[in-house]
């Protein structure tokens, strides 16, 4: 039940219409009953089971609305995904959506494939292995392929043979590997099992320099 605060209440009568056509003189006098509102601002005391059930309802709103924009998101990706293939055995299909920004001319992302392993703090690794651009036959689209990572190599330095070794990401040698920024796109990579693909944004300067003549 509601129990209402002691400030004045608007009352609303309400006869019944048995009462108003009274023809058998079963009534004395108009039956009513009057509800009451509370005004603006009033304030309600509701039941501790009524307050439980309130706060359930909101809850089970929100929780749906979570579900029903999870389920739009989870559309959205297999969507655009859709002219990728999923990964054959022994592959892995890397997916990195990017945010939009104003000019993504302006930007570059570097693909960074590697593998984290133990050696030693002396030397400096890198892996053997190639980044291929791939055409994804009828839709237009770029995909990024590396078949088989390894072996790997490094420099020549004297190292400490007691010393212990440590954990390090090595990335594949050369130059750094860089593709287009495109927000309407995924960018999708395929390694091996066991390769972990990074990224790294480039961004050029607004500002421009002349150079002189000779």
């Amino acid at each position: 039940t509601h129990s209402f605060t002691r400030r004045p209440l608007i009352a609303a009568t309400i006869h019944s219409k048995a009462a108003s056509e009274n023809r058998g003189g079963f009534f004395s006098s108009p039956a009513s009953f009057s509800i009451q509102f509370p005004r603006r601002n009033e304030s309600v005391t509701r039941s501790p089971a009524q307050a439980l059930n309130a706060c359930l309802m909101k809850h089970s709103a929100i929780a749906a609305l979570l579900v029903f924009i999870a389920s739009l998101l989870s559309l959205k990706a297999a969507e655009d995904l859709a002219a990728f293939p999923p990964a054959e055995k022994g592959m892995v299909r890397h997916v990195l959506r990017l945010p939009k920004k104003d000019d993504e001319n302006a930007f570059k992302i570097e693909l960074i494939v590697g593998k984290t392993v133990k050696v030693d703090a002396a030397n400096r690794y890198f892996f053997g292995g190639k980044i291929e651009e791939q055409n994804i036959q009828g839709w237009g689209y770029v995909c990024y392929r590396i078949s088989e990572l390894g072996p790997m190599a490094g420099t020549l330095m004297a190292a400490d043979p007691a010393a212990p070794k440590e954990d390090r990401f090595v990335a594949l040698g050369g130059e750094p590997y860089l593709v287009r920024y495109n927000s309407r796109l995924p960018l999708v990579v395929y390694v091996p099992e066991g390769v972990t693909v990074r990224y790294r944004v480039w961004s050029a300067s607004a500002e421009t320099m002349e150079i002189d003549a000779e």
